[in-house]
Formats: C-alpha cells, sequence, structure tokens
C-alpha cells in the first residue's frame, strides 16, 4: 500500500492503463500519469479546465479525459497520443460536463455520459473515426457499463434502466423506486457475471441497496 499525495487540488476520476504500469489522474488543470511502480510523473496534460474523467485506450497509447473549459464552460472529450503527446481527437457538442468514460461492446465502442443541470445523456462513439454513432437521451444522473460491454444501467431520479447497447441502444427493463437519487449518493454496479446488478441510493435521508 502506498499513499500519494496530490499535487493538483481535487481529483475527480483515476483509471489505470490495461497492463497496470501506469495510471493517470484527473483534476483540476491537469491530467497526470504515473510510473505505477515508482509513483514517479511520466506525463502531465495541462489546460484552464476540469478534468472530470479519465480513460486509457484498450492498447495503452491513447488517453481520453472529459474536459470543462474554466472560463468558457465549453466540454469536450480529449484524446491526447501517449507517445507524441499530442491532442489527437476533441469531441464536442456536450452540454453538460463529461462525468464518466468507459469502453463498451468489447472496446468498439467509447461511451461518455455527460451529467449536470441540463442533461444526463449517454453518447456512443466508434474509436477509429471518433464518430458518434448513437445515443440515450434520457436524464440519468449514475450509469455503469456491464463487464462484457453489451449492457448500460442507470439510474436518474426514481427509475433504474437496462438498456442492451450493442448497435441501436435498447431499453430492456425499467424499475421505479421511492428513493433520490444523485451523483454523491447513489451508485450502480453489475456482478462479475452480469447477472446481478447492485444500486445503491439514497431514500428519505438514509442509504438503501437493492
Amino acid at each position: 500500500l502506498a499513499v500519494m499525495q496530490s499535487m493538483s487540488g481535487s481529483v475527480f476520476d483515476i483509471a489505470f492503463s490495461p497492463d497496470g504500469s501506469q495510471f493517470a489522474l484527473g483534476s483540476y488543470r491537469n491530467v497526470i500519469v504515473y510510473d505505477f511502480a515508482t509513483r514517479k510523473i511520466i506525463q502531465t496534460f495541462s489546460d484552464e479546465a476540469r478534468f472530470s474523467s479519465v480513460l486509457f485506450s484498450a492498447d495503452g497509447t491513447r488517453l481520453l479525459a472529459g474536459k470543462q473549459h474554466l472560463e468558457t464552460e465549453e466540454n469536450s472529450v480529449v484524446v491526447w497520443n501517449l507517445e507524441s503527446g499530442e491532442v489527437e481527437q476533441s469531441l464536442m457538442g456536450f452540454e453538460d460536463y463529461v462525468t464518466s468514460l468507459e469502453w463498451a461492446d468489447n472496446g468498439n465502442l467509447l461511451m461518455a455520459h455527460a451529467a449536470g443541470p441540463s442533461t444526463g445523456f449517454v453518447y456512443f462513439y466508434e474509436p477509429e473515426t471518433w464518430t458518434l454513432v448513437s445515443s440515450i437521451e434520457e436524464r440519468l444522473e449514475v450509469t455503469t457499463v456491464s463487464s462484457d460491454g453489451r449492457l448500460l444501467a442507470g439510474m436518474s431520479f426514481n427509475t433504474i434502466q437496462v438498456w442492451d447497447i450493442v448497435e441501436t441502444p435498447t431499453l430492456l427493463w425499467g424499475l421505479e423506486y421511492d428513493f433520490v437519487t444523485g451523483r454523491n449518493g447513489a451508485d450502480l454496479e453489475f456482478s462479475p457475471d452480469d447477472m446481478r446488478l447492485l444500486a445503491v441510493y439514497s431514500a428519505k435521508g438514509d442509504a438503501s441497496e437493492e
């Protein structure tokens, strides 16, 4: 066990590289890539922005981050080439900051969840060309992708939904509960075999599980 103190203020997200040799932190103004064995900084990507989510590509050659510019409040996903350190792509058009990034459908889709005061929409991109291929325009506060990458679970207000996200997103089922949700008081997680879904939420001031 090693304890590290962030030098860049609040940390909003953390991600391991596919081989576990590196990890990245997203914070205010910086995304920092560390060598896991030595805990030394390998690369730093800086901008006047809040980096709310981070994700390595499946081959470990690229780093993605959800980004909200501190002055303009423009929201995007930036893709860096880790070898050159250059920006390879910027995905634009999000109404709110991107709270989570995940790979779906065995790495064939990038899921970007943008949640905030305006929306909670989920967007899917084809990673070869970074083309937007589909979206779920439901106000989802919390999302998670199954381990096989074929299902997405989302929670919003008093509803839990499960979607098939291969090809065209299709709602499989939804359940209504008497709870209050929000990114700070709720979470979702699939079991390793994807047969069960754990939901943690606030109900009348108490934490609950289903």
